[in-house]
């Protein structure tokens, strides 16, 4: 279950980051690196980052065989889930470091607001792994209305309500957004807190918020 929060971490970075890199946002990311940029060195290291350096970097700061070893032998008492969640939640924290390989070089292709909506879902991701590990991972064990295969199915839930994006390469130009983008916004949020008070687990719904509610206020979008 540990491997949940690396999910919605990494599925909420861009909302819609995490679909195919041969995707429309990254077709429209490279064409505006290049015209930002002259050239497509950037755009190739921001992927190069993205594909490789970043997960290296997370081997290094997470100890994979030991995280491992804990998710297989993972028991849901008090006593294992302090060890667990107190040993591996100052790893998650500073493993957060390594999306800074991504996010330094991506600003080159950015505009100035986009940079600035980069930076706050930067400085978001800490705060929601937080609240993940808050009280030993108490979102994971709260009670019997946050069932484990809720839990489980956060990735799956997050990329199918992507199917609600109907233009991905809009969030190159967030802060231009049109009434159709902010539809698709709030329909994209709606599905997600659909699926999760159907198995009961509205309460991952807080750290999906962390890091929404930074895009909703870098658009035009009323709420």
């Amino acid at each position: 279950m540990i491997r949940t929060a690396i999910v919605l971490v990494c599925c909420l970075i861009g909302l819609v980051a995490c679909k195919n890199p041969r995707g429309l946002l990254w077709e429209g990311f490279a064409q505006q690196c290049l015209k930002k940029t002259g050239s497509n060195d950037t755009f190739f290291t921001v992927m190069q980052n993205y594909q490789v350096s970043v997960g290296e970097c997370y081997k290094t700061e997470v100890n994979l065989d030991n995280l491992n070893t804990d998710i297989e032998n993972f028991d849901s008492s008090i006593s294992a889930r302090k060890a667990v969640f107190r040993r591996t939640c100052p790893l998650y924290l500073n493993a957060v470091r390594c999306l800074d390989l991504v996010t330094i070089e991506a600003r080159k292709c950015l505009e100035s607001k986009e940079q600035e909506l980069l930076e706050s879902l930067r400085n978001a991701i800490p705060e929601a792994v937080k609240l993940i590990c808050k009280n030993d991972g108490e979102i994971f064990f709260s009670s019997e209305d946050a069932p484990r295969s809720c839990t489980e199915d956060i990735g799956y839930f997050l990329r199918e309500c992507e199917e609600r994006i109907t233009d991905p390469s809009a969030f190159l130009h967030i802060s231009t957004f049109s009434q159709n983008n902010c539809d698709d916004l709030t329909a994209y949020r709606s599905c997600f807190a659909a699926k999760l008070e159907g198995c009961k687990g509205h309460r991952w719904l807080e750290v999906f918020d962390l890091l929404y509610n930074p895009i909703i206020k870098a658009t035009p979008c009323k709420v």
